[in-house]
């Protein structure tokens, strides 16, 4: 697919067919049963192991997560690229795809495209436009002075040695929280969407 404005096309399509409102993060494990896909969180004391889409015994798609990820917003990324895996058809290129830390958390510019595709829909996904834009906004302007783009939206300038780096642990600690995401699958996301600098 590789087309993001497809692949996060694909990710709201999806979260809509089963739910108008809420957190994504939330709805996951239904959306998948929906879909028919069996779930499982399986001790494997491999660290490098983190997730994999792969067939049952009977054909059907099966998901299955490290239980030793002990971060809740990398599991839920975990679940949300295995996830995007079968939403974006890859199971239908490839039998099985066994991620690990690189896949899901590694550079870009180091795995392949198929690898990049779902963490796009992962982010997508966890962190649907409107809803993070929303959120963000909307807690940013209660509680701090916002800069505003040309467009008069909030952008938040972090520098780590001013007083804007608490500003942005606040909302960090809020929004990790709220869309149960990991701050750096958080900052990567509002920098793409162009709320946050790249520091």
């Amino acid at each position: 697919m590789s087309n993001r404005a497809d692949i996060e096309k694909k990710a709201i399509e999806i979260y809509s067919k089963y739910y108008k409102k809420g957190k994504p993060a939330e709805k996951i494990y239904k959306i998948m049963e929906g879909e028919g896909i069996v779930f499982k969180s399986v001790d494997i004391k491999d660290e490098r192991f983190l997730g994999a889409l792969t067939r049952t015994p009977k054909g059907k798609p099966c998901i299955i997560i490290n239980n030793n990820i002990v971060i809740e917003g990398r599991k839920n990324f975990t679940i949300a690229h295995e996830f995007g895996h079968f939403t974006l058809g890859h199971q239908l290129q490839n039998i099985s795809f066994f991620c690990g830390e690189k896949e899901i958390f590694g550079d870009n510019d180091n795995i392949s495209n198929q690898e990049r595709d779902a963490n796009c829909f992962a982010s997508y996904f966890l962190m649907p436009k409107t809803k993070i834009t929303n959120e963000f906004s909307r807690w940013y302007k209660n509680r701090f002075y916002g800069s505003f783009s040309a467009q008069k939206r909030i952008y938040l300038k972090i520098n780590p040695a001013d007083k804007s780096y608490s500003d942005w642990k606040k909302i960090d600690h809020k929004l990790t929280k709220s869309f149960g995401v990991s701050t750096a699958a958080l900052k990567i996301r509002l920098v793409e969407l162009k709320l946050l600098n790249n520091f």
